[in-house]
């Protein structure tokens, strides 16, 4: 059980390896082919040697079972190659991230009406999960992939949690795993017993803030800085070139008081809407724009045209160690992917 990091060309299962995305999450994820469809995947690798990384590979198969349906990335395949030391799963292969695009853009933000558009992208995927009961848990620019049509799924739902009340109850006071910067004040000062769709809501606000100014909200990435700025009452500051309801949605969602925010990503999504008209943009128009920035990125390419030719097969072998993975992976935005 060798558990290194595959090749490209490599094949693991019925998959073989096309590139390296990197090591989001600290998790090993590719680019891939199924073999037999020539289909392109994503395909995520945890040692079966490292128990935490198996973990949580688990648990998002488990979460991406029970909560499947429109706005969410959809399961491939899964299982183990014990042989070569990895449990798998392979996604259906969609566009590049939000965290993405901000990473290829001009001081990691987009045009006042491009956030807006691809925000409001992102909330009509948070919608569904919210409609089928349950809430992501850890919202943020890498978690939003995009196709070439604009549609938005949600990926990465490790972190999800029903929406009962049974169930927040029984989570009460546990600990979380979400990324910090983007977590609502209610659930940093109450744990995972206070996830819900209007902390799912908060982080959207987190994200639409960042796509527009390329900073997060105060100023601050620690959730205590942030959560006090916000308890304070005190709106977060906007330059002077973004306009006013691009602001006053982001205002919005990111209400110290969770009853204040928009109830869940169906709301949010309306509110955005909002701001479009406010603005006198055609949001269909401003999320071409944002598509076409996406479109040129490499990434773009290698996860969505298919290949040409059949991919040679070759035998696992030595490869670059996760540092060198990491080095090479495609430009991410600042904001965690």
């Amino acid at each position: 059980m060798s558990g290194m990091p595959p090749a490209p060309s490599a094949r693991i299962a019925g998959y073989e390896i096309l590139e390296s995305l990197g090591l989001p999450g600290g998790r090993l994820v590719y680019v891939a082919t199924e073999v037999d469809s020539r289909r392109r995947v994503v395909l995520k690798l945890a040692p079966l040697g490292d128990e935490e990384a198996a973990r949580r590979l688990r648990r998002e198969l488990e979460v991406l079972l029970v909560a499947a349906g429109p706005g969410v990335v959809r399961t491939i395949g899964h299982g183990e190659a014990p042989h070569l030391g990895f449990a798998y799963l392979a996604l259906e292969a969609h566009g590049p991230s939000l965290a993405a695009a901000l990473g290829a853009s001009p001081g990691h933000r987009l045009p006042a009406d491009q956030a807006i558009a691809a925000v409001r992208a992102a909330a009509l995927a948070l919608a569904e999960l919210h409609a089928r009961g349950w809430c992501h848990g850890d919202v943020k620019p890498g978690n939003f992939l995009f196709s070439g049509d604009g549609s938005a799924v949600l990926t990465d739902l490790e972190c999800a949690a029903p929406l009962s009340p049974a169930e927040r109850e029984r989570r009460a006071g546990d600990s979380f795993a979400a990324t910090h910067a983007f977590v609502a004040p209610e659930v940093w000062t109450l744990g995972a017993g206070a996830l819900s769709a209007r902390s799912d809501v908060w982080a959207l606000g987190v994200t639409l803030y960042f796509a527009l100014t390329g900073v997060y909200p105060y100023g601050y990435q620690d959730p205590r800085e942030i959560s006090e700025a916000a308890r304070s009452g005190a709106a977060p500051v906007f330059p002077r070139e973004v306009p006013g309801p691009a602001a006053k949605a982001a205002i919005a969602m990111l209400s110290y008081d969770p009853g204040k925010r928009p109830a869940d990503g169906r709301e949010a999504a309306e509110r955005l809407s909002l701001a479009l008209a406010e603005l006198e943009v055609d949001g269909q128009l401003a999320l071409e724009s944002f598509l076409v920035s996406l479109r040129s990125l490499a990434i773009f390419r290698a996860l969505t045209e298919p290949p040409t030719t059949k991919v040679p097969r070759a035998s696992v072998g030595p490869a670059p160690a996760p540092a060198q993975l990491a080095a090479a992976a495609p430009a991410r935005a600042p904001a965690p992917g």
